[in-house]
């Protein structure tokens, strides 16, 4: 379609839409624009793979039928993030605002469950809308990395894969691996002083959750250091335009980018049979370090489009009381008559009213026009949070005065008032990390107190779904531990059961070695198993003694647990590297039985 001058006038008579892409659209997208990135964009190359995995959703503006606009974003740090993948609009259609109309209606539908905290992105330095919403300070500029481009064919490569390594602690890493590298806060101080860390343009912080997005099937992550890492680099393989092309994030010692190279180009081999495309992103001050490192390679430099990328993101909303408290006397407050246009928020505000029997959906509209009713909803900072019908009370000579004002004293806000208190011990000087640990503690004992497995089992009944607020709660140490509490003294609560594999799923199956409520289901148990016993294999001999009689337990919780357990370990003996480990492992189950 050819624009005329008049831009706007043609793009209301247009027919437009937008949709949740997926991968029948294929073609449609990519048609959008070519030559993205400077020819590095890896959306052609990766389309097929985000938009089948569960935590990615992609969007696109319609026009008459053809595609204009795209943009597919990623949920990470267990829901609280939203990141940018890949974007674009069509030249043609460039100026019109429909990219931002596309990612107002992401931030309805996609940031808009309760989840998300934070909107981030990725981008270069070619970028000037970007560039300049971060100079205004409306994004926040968490690092930002210098980009080195080198070209390398696949016989160079392939010679320099022969070369013996020159240090013995550089080795390929696994989830475990990471998992230990999060939890130490000198190897997160030092690697990672950000709190970030960015593998294929996608941010994520330092939480065991993210580590299985991290790894792929064409990424490797290589680490040197003992008994704490100093040095990881984060490799990933793409195919775009320009041709095969390898990421490379580097973080930490750059003395042992020799070592690192060799083993990201055993992994590059893999899939490139032709000249690659190296693109490594590092600080600032380190570009010229790694020239140095890796002078004896002789790779031939490469100009690359753009020179530095940047990090940055905006908070959409604060979630977590103790960061930034609310106080009573901010809250904006107001409760007042609703009308035909109030639907939507009045029936939002609770489902499964009276079992499902509520009539108010349904006859909402004609209630609340007929001459002898009156509706009234309380609304805090702009959300509907109760709603009365009042007909009897008002036909009997009731004031709506006084409708306002009992309508008001249903409001008890016991929320607010724990972060008005929280508030005055901070400003009285005490610790805001002890405030937060003494409202936790508390919290925590009195759902000890009173905590109810039938009712908690209706929330799943209620809801329909998994609550969104049991997605973030699982993200946080302490609420974990609650569970796994709660888990052994109600094995028969259902919501518990699950919320258990949710924590699994989450890659946290490295805490719940001694729930029991774990033993009965098998792919939560395979799930701490295999993770229990790469920790033993590799953590020494004081590790496997000081963690074998929690691993024992936990095999020898049952008949079933302990066979399964048995079984499998065998089989893994029979591997020639590890093999005897195994065998002690299996050895001293069968001493721990024996015992029993």
């Amino acid at each position: 379609m050819e624009l005329s001058a008049n831009k706007e006038a043609m793009i209301d008579s247009d027919k437009t839409e937008i949709k949740r892409v997926s991968l029948a659209d294929y073609d449609d997208v990519i048609s959008i624009r070519s030559a993205v990135h400077g020819g590095f964009d890896y959306l052609p190359y990766k389309f097929k793979s985000l938009i089948t995995q569960s935590h990615n959703e992609g969007y696109a503006t319609i026009i008459n039928g053809k595609f204009v606009a795209f943009c597919i974003v990623s949920k990470v740090d267990g829901g609280a993030t939203v990141v940018t993948r890949a974007s674009r609009v069509h030249k043609q259609y460039e100026g019109l605002g429909l990219y931002k109309a596309l990612t107002l209606f992401l931030q309805k539908h996609v940031f808009s469950d309760g989840t998300v905290t934070n909107d981030a992105v990725v981008y270069n330095d070619n970028n000037k809308s970007m560039l300049d919403k971060t100079s205004k300070g409306e994004l926040t500029l968490l690092m930002k990395r210098s980009v080195i481009g080198y070209k390398i064919d696949s016989d160079k490569m392939t010679s320099i894969t022969q070369m013996p390594l020159t240090s013995d602690n550089t080795r390929i890493l696994y989830e475990v691996d990471l998992i230990s590298a999060f939890k130490s806060r000198s190897v997160c101080s030092s690697l990672f002083p950000e709190e970030r860390i960015i593998c294929h343009f996608v941010p994520y912080r330092l939480t065991e959750r993210n580590i299985p997005l991290i790894f792929s099937e064409v990424s490797l992550i290589v680490g040197t250091g003992e008994p704490e890492l100093s040095f990881i680099t984060c490799g990933t393989y793409y195919r775009s335009e320009n041709g095969h092309t390898y990421i490379l994030e580097v973080y930490g010692n750059c003395s042992y980018m020799r070592d690192h190279l060799v083993l990201h180009f055993k992994h590059a081999l893999q899939y490139c049979p032709a000249e690659i495309d190296i693109l490594i992103m590092c600080k600032e001050n380190d570009a010229e370090k790694i020239n140095n490192e890796i002078k004896e390679f002789q790779l031939g430099y490469m100009v690359v489009d753009f020179k530095t990328v940047f990090l940055v993101e905006k908070n959409i909303k604060n979630t977590y009381v103790m960061t930034d408290p609310v106080m009573i006397d901010s809250e904006q407050r107001e409760v007042r008559r609703v009308n035909d246009a109030d639907y939507d928020d009045v029936v939002s505000i609770r489902s499964s009213v009276y079992d499902g029997y509520d009539y108010l959906p349904f006859q909402f509209k004609s209630l609340i026009n007929h001459p002898d009713n009156e509706g009234y909803a309380t609304i805090v900072n702009g959300k509907f949070v109760s709603y009365n019908l009042s007909v009897k009370f008002l036909q009997a000579g009731g004031s709506p005065e006084k409708v306002v004002e009992l309508l008001s004293e249903n409001y008890k806000a016991v929320a607010q008032t724990v972060n008005l208190l929280a508030e005055w011990l901070i400003q009285a000087g005490v610790d805001i990390k002890v405030v937060q640990e003494m409202v936790e503690n508390h919290l925590k004992t009195m759902i000890i107190k009173h905590f109810d497995p039938k009712k908690a089992d209706s929330i799943f009944t209620d809801e329909g779904e998994t609550p969104s607020w049991l997605a973030e709660m699982i993200e946080y140490p302490t609420w974990r531990g609650l569970f796994y509490k709660l888990a052994e003294e109600y094995p028969d609560c259902l919501m518990l059961n699950f919320t258990v594999k949710l924590i699994s799923d989450a890659g946290f199956q490295g805490e719940i070695t001694s729930v029991s409520t774990a033993c009965h289901q098998i792919e939560v148990f395979s799930r701490v198993l295999r993770t229990t016993i790469s920790s033993l294999l590799n953590g020494g001999e004081e590790l496997l003694e000081k963690n074998l009689p929690e691993f024992t337990k936990m095999v020898c919780h049952g008949e079933h647990t302990y066979l399964y357990s048995q079984v499998l370990m065998q089989i893994l003996s029979q591997e020639p590297k590890g093999g005897s480990n195994i065998r002690r492992l299996c050895q001293e189950l069968q001493k721990s039985a024996n015992e029993r």
